[in-house]
C-alpha cells in the first residue's frame, strides 16, 4: 500500500492497475474511507487524464482520513 494526501489529510490506499494495449487505469482504493477511489489516473496513449479525491461524504457523514 502507499499514504496518499486525500481531503486535507492522509491515508492509506491500495494501488491497482489494469492495461489493455496501450492504454493504463491506475486505481488507488482507500480503506478508512470505505474503498473509495482516491486517485484515478487514465493514460491512453498520449493523453494522460488524473481524477483526485477532494471529500468523501457518505450517508450524510463527512469522511476524514
Amino acid at each position: 500500500s502507499k499514504m496518499l494526501n486525500v481531503a486535507g489529510g492522509v491515508t492509506s490506499v491500495n494501488q491497482f492497475t489494469v492495461q489493455r494495449g496501450d492504454d493504463n487505469v491506475y486505481y488507488a482504493f482507500a480503506p478508512a474511507l470505505n474503498n473509495v477511489p482516491a486517485l484515478i489516473v487514465y493514460n491512453d496513449g498520449d493523453k494522460k487524464y488524473n481524477l483526485t479525491l477532494k471529500s468523501v461524504t457518505i450517508n450524510g457523514k463527512i469522511l476524514k482520513p
